[in-house]
């Protein structure tokens, strides 16, 4: 499995081992493509990553949301899907991430404990 970050550090990427020899990742059903994007997602939105990843800091507003727009431009994206309605969808099902009103924007979910 090899994993990349928006810094191109090894990280998260949908293995090429997963896929059956010769096929690309358009062959690849579009459940396991919508699970390695969230898998991928989730993490560039981590707490851990945020705190570190200065490109994705450069892309935030004053509230800490990055335009999906940023976020479907991503290299390490687009070699999975070119679909902003696939990414929206994976982005709107992930607990870990929360989208703007506009469904213009996503950001962490900041967990606050009482």
């Amino acid at each position: 499995v090899r994993f990349i970050t928006s810094a191109n550090m090894l990280l998260t990427f949908f293995p090429s081992s997963f896929l059956p020899s010769g096929e690309s990742n358009s062959a690849v059903s579009t459940e396991d493509l919508k699970e390695c994007l969230k898998k991928q997602l989730e993490f560039w939105f981590s707490r851990e990553n945020l705190s570190k990843d200065l490109y994705l800091i450069s892309q935030m507003d004053r509230d800490q949301f990055i335009p999906i727009w940023t976020v479907v431009n991503m290299e390490e994206i687009k070699k999975l899907t070119t679909d902003p309605d696939v990414i929206l969808e994976v982005l709107s099902s992930s607990p870990m991430v929360q989208i703007d009103e506009k469904g213009k924007k996503v950001s962490q979910v900041i967990s606050v404990v009482l």
